[in-house]
């Protein structure tokens, strides 16, 4: 045999054996982004459930307010009811100003 003989013999098998170990990786990257997608779906869903129980529990607090200012108006009668109901106050906007500067 000459020495090109010898060398196929050892280089096929080593390039079979990298072609399986390319395949396991690409299939491990694949596997681990999967993972990964289904933690980030879970999270948005924890996140969501977070957002719509606080929305609940403002709900649930603006009823019992509602309520017990319907009582207590009840109480007081007809007349005061329309003193108790002075405009809200604005909340001012977290990042705009109050003022507007026309100079220029």
């Amino acid at each position: 045999m000459s020495w090109k003989a010898v060398e196929l013999q050892v280089a096929l098998p080593r390039t079979q054996d990298a072609g399986q170990l390319q395949d396991q990786l690409q299939q491990r990257a694949q596997i681990m982004q999967d993972v990964l997608s289904q933690e980030q779906l879970r999270e948005l869903e924890r996140r969501r459930k977070a957002v719509l129980e606080a929305n609940e529990a403002v709900r649930a607090s603006n009823e019992d307010d509602e309520e017990s200012q319907n009582d207590g108006q009840q109480e007081q009668g007809q007349g005061q009811q329309s003193k108790q109901q002075a405009p809200k106050q604005s909340i001012p906007h977290p990042y705009l100003g109050g003022r507007v500067d026309f100079s220029g």
